[in-house]
């Protein structure tokens, strides 16, 4: 009984931590957007911006949650997309910008908010 017990415990714990903020693919999302060294030149941006895409897309595979609920993973995963196509052409501000903004937008997409995507960098 006692064994019962706590395997209903962890499947608790493990499917509350799941629904909960904090996502590991977000906080490692957030790392390689916080690492200095993947952003030296415009294609290692790009790079760097492809690996968060997918990690948002991971984090939104598993989400465990419904369509609204998980859906803002998604949407940061495309714009994490069109973002690493985005800075091949940019100069180090540009990449700074969109970097300062892929940072502020990612570390939202946790909360329970919804926020909206910043327009793609200006490179030009």
């Amino acid at each position: 009984m006692l064994v019962f017990a706590a395997v209903a415990i962890v499947i608790a714990v493990i499917a509350a931590s799941r629904l909960s903020r904090g996502n590991p693919f977000v906080g490692e999302a957030v790392a390689v957007i916080s690492d200095d060294a993947r952003f030296e030149t415009a294609t290692d941006a790009g790079v760097a911006f492809a690996r968060v895409a997918s990690l948002l897309q991971e984090a939104g595979e598993d989400c465990g949650g419904d369509a609204d609920e998980c859906g803002r993973f998604f949407t940061a995963a495309a714009f994490a997309q069109v973002t690493a196509v985005h800075v091949l052409d940019c100069t180090r501000p540009g990449i700074f910008e969109a970097r300062r903004a892929m940072r502020t937008y990612v570390s939202a997409i946790d909360d329970d908010a919804e926020p909206v995507p910043p327009p793609p960098p200006d490179c030009d």
